[in-house]
């Protein structure tokens, strides 16, 4: 467990308690720079050896300047008599609103949820100001940022970074008078490989789009506590926030000042990891950050929610934003900070500290290179990944049926499982023989030799018709979750003992009937059937009742699931006539559940969207989102993908609905004429995703020169593309 070394855990904790002490009681800027003159020549010392040493009245002479001249006579008294003393009494508390446990870092790969209490966070914020806290730089913490304001006063003379501080200062005046319960919940969340979709996922969603209300006018931060607010963010969180930062990220940092603790603890994200904070206060307003600014205390602050995003920057190549792998992983990101719901399993961690690591400290760019090395290493193959950089694991772009493990191990954390594989130690002898053979397939002559062996199988009507059945269940167990045995062969060999034996009942229609929780995986109910079919008949108390209403339970469990799953009020369209699943208890259970594959085959794209919507992810409570042009402007993205792709993440976490925030800007002048055009089509999520897959490969051949918008209006053609 790796812990954040706080000022009350080091050795001169007693002598900064004197010099803050001495802080709280000065009586003008002179008396208040000389103590932290003191405050930072102990503990503002950096790792790095050979660091250039910065002149003390470099440091504070901003803020020095900032006290004696722009603040008015009635502010500077009360600044002195009031807000200093709070502040010093903040950092003074520490120890006392300490945790137990201590500060754990959130490590990157790993899921967390945290509850501070708010007194602790404003402790932390307080000995930020007096930069109390260890030098950090990008050499000795690679993957975090400095929490201390030294590089924040040096900017003062700007106008926006004096609102900044203004507004960090109304937050200490604000704490003192009220009594707010509430905590603050920070939580860091994953997509891991058995999580993760690929754009063929993507492309076979079904979901309708849900509704887009467009805001030409407006503060996104005014929208209150019944939305999410999306925070674009840097994949170091906080990016120049602390120093002359005037992005709307650094603006909703500093207008909501208890999101700066993310700064001490949180390592960078990654491409399948997003953040959010939950009861964070927000104090002011800043208006106009670029030019004229000004701070508006708020009267009534509130309590606000946010989803920390962090789009790839495309300044120096804007054409790389088209790429299959970068729009998957705007869509898979976005969509995990819109489901709201932290996952249940995280990833092992690789490491226990983020200083000084091997792998993962290089620096952005260099971990970036990495990357794309490694991506190119696998393009051989005809695949694409998005390699993580912390553990090197593969991430697939399309659809693989290989299981894909780190660049770096043998084998993954997770792995991709089918139908026929077994959960037990004991690998089947059928699995050990297929990796036999696998492994003989290195050359390009062995590969055709195989295929056209493996084609001439697939003719026979028996096996093509398992293999596929096995396929179709395979891809909808993408979560994990165990599938339904579809053949005697595999029923053999298909051995669930993870669960546990069921109780012995009085009646046996309660015996051989369940429920399960649509909030739960589908795995606990798939295991209790399994061990159904696969117990032996011996170890039946009444042969002919009991096993005709085990298949009962299983006949009718699995038809009410897709009746209920393709029915017209979850997908929104009529169910053909061609679907029967009305199948009589008198036959036998393995051709009923047969008949079932041949019908979830038929209708798997619609399933799997539906499944994951109304069972996996039961949306009670799920809040809408507040958006807008989410890494646009200094990084160059294209404002109309951009809305696009959280769009589509929004539909596919099955939002009540997503307000967008224009900021007037031109390029989405078009936008209510394309809502229209999708909504007369009736376009879902795979249609509108494969369209943008398709503009994509038209500007990156640069034989199209339409905008987005004008290619979605002028095209109505609803083929979906598998290009890999």
């Amino acid at each position: 467990m790796a812990l954040v070394m706080l000022p009350c855990d080091l050795p001169w904790w007693s002598s900064i308690q004197r010099h803050l002490t001495q802080a709280a009681k000065s009586a003008d800027a002179d008396e208040l720079i000389d103590s932290m003159v003191k405050i930072h020549n102990m503990c503002n010392v950096g790792l790095e050896p050979d660091e250039a040493e910065t002149s003390v009245d470099d440091v504070f002479s901003g803020l020095k300047h900032f006290l004696n001249n722009d603040l008015s006579d009635d502010e500077r008294s009360g600044f002195f008599n009031f807000t200093l003393p709070c502040i010093a009494q903040r950092a003074l508390d520490l120890k006392r609103f300490r945790p137990p446990s201590g500060l754990k870092f959130s490590l990157q790969q790993i899921c967390d949820k945290e509850e501070f209490d708010r007194n602790f966070v404003a402790s932390l914020l307080a000995h930020g100001f007096f930069s109390t806290f260890s030098k950090r730089t990008d050499k000795t913490h690679p993957t975090l940022q400095d929490f201390n304001f030294t590089n924040f006063f040096r900017y003062l003379s700007l106008k926006h970074q004096k609102c900044k501080l203004l507004s960090l200062f109304h937050y200490f005046n604000f704490l003192e008078r009220s009594n707010i319960e509430r905590k603050i919940t920070f939580s860091r969340q994953v997509m891991n490989s058995s999580q993760w979709l690929t754009l063929d996922d993507w492309l076979n969603c079904k979901l309708p789009l849900c509704p887009l209300l467009i805001k030409r006018q407006g503060d996104i931060n005014s929208i209150g506590m019944d939305h999410i607010i999306v925070c674009s963010t840097r994949n170091k969180i906080g990016s120049s926030v602390l120093s002359d930062g005037n992005s709307v990220e650094s603006i909703q940092l500093m207008t909501c000042p208890e999101m700066l603790m993310m700064l001490l603890y949180v390592e960078s994200l990654e491409d399948n990891e997003i953040f959010i904070a939950e009861g964070v206060l927000q104090v002011t307003k800043l208006t106009n950050p670029k030019g004229d600014s000004s701070v508006e205390r708020i009267s009534q602050p509130q309590l606000l929610t946010f989803c920390c995003l962090d789009p790839d920057d495309y300044r120096e190549v804007p054409l790389l934003q088209y790429q299959q792998d970068s729009i998957l992983r705007e869509l898979n990101k976005t969509l995990l900070g819109f489901r709201q719901k932290c996952p249940s399993n995280g990833i092992l961690p690789k490491r226990l500290s983020p200083i000084g690591e091997s792998f993962s400290s290089t620096p952005e760019k260099e971990s970036k290179k990495k990357s794309s090395k490694h991506s190119e290493d696998h393009m051989s193959a005809d695949q694409k990944f998005i390699v993580l950089g912390s553990s090197g694991e593969c991430l697939p772009v399309m659809r693989n049926h290989k299981s894909y493990s780190s660049c770096h191990s043998a084998s993954s954390d997770t792995e991709f499982h089918s139908a026929r594989t077994s959960f037990t130690d004991e690998e089947p002898e059928e699995d050990t023989v297929f990796r036999k053979y696998s492994c003989q397939l290195d050359r390009d002559d062995q590969r055709i030799i195989f295929a056209e062996r493996l084609k001439e199988a697939m003719d026979q009507p028996e096996i093509a018709e398992s293999e596929a059945d096995s396929e179709d269940l395979r891809l909808l167990g993408r979560d994990g979750s165990c599938g339904f045995v579809l053949d005697e062969q595999s029923e053999r060999n298909f051995d669930i003992s993870c669960h546990p034996p069921m109780k012995h009942e009085t009646s046996a229609s309660s015996k051989y009937s369940f429920t399960t929780d649509y909030s739960s995986e589908l795995g606990i109910v798939y295991e209790q059937l399994s061990g159904w079919l696969d117990e032996d008949d011996s170890l039946l108390y009444e042969l002919d009742s009991t096993k005709g209403m085990r298949e009962r339970a299983v006949i009718q469990f699995a038809g009410n699931l897709l009746k209920r799953t393709l029915s017209e009020s979850f997908v929104g369209v009529p169910v053909g006539d061609g679907i029967h699943v009305d199948l009589l208890p008198n036959r036998n259970v393995k051709t009923a559940v047969r008949s079932l594959s041949l019908e979830l085959a038929r209708h798997k794209s619609k399933l799997a969207a539906q499944l994951v919507s109304v069972v996996l992810h039961q949306n009670d409570g799920v809040l809408p989102v507040a958006t807008f042009n989410c890494g646009c402007s200094s990084r160059k993205g294209e404002t109309q993908l951009k809305l696009l792709i959280q769009w589509l993440a929004a539909s596919a976490a099955i939002l009540p609905h997503v307000i967008y925030f224009t900021a007037a800007e031109p390029n989405l002048n078009k936008l209510d004429t394309v809502c229209r055009v999708l909504l007369d089509r009736q376009w879902n999520v795979g249609e509108l995703v494969s369209s943008i897959l398709r503009f994509s490969e038209g500007k990156i051949l640069g034989s199209s020169n339409n905008t987005l918008f004008e290619h979605i209006i002028c095209n109505n053609d609803k083929k979906i593309i598998h290009k890999a």
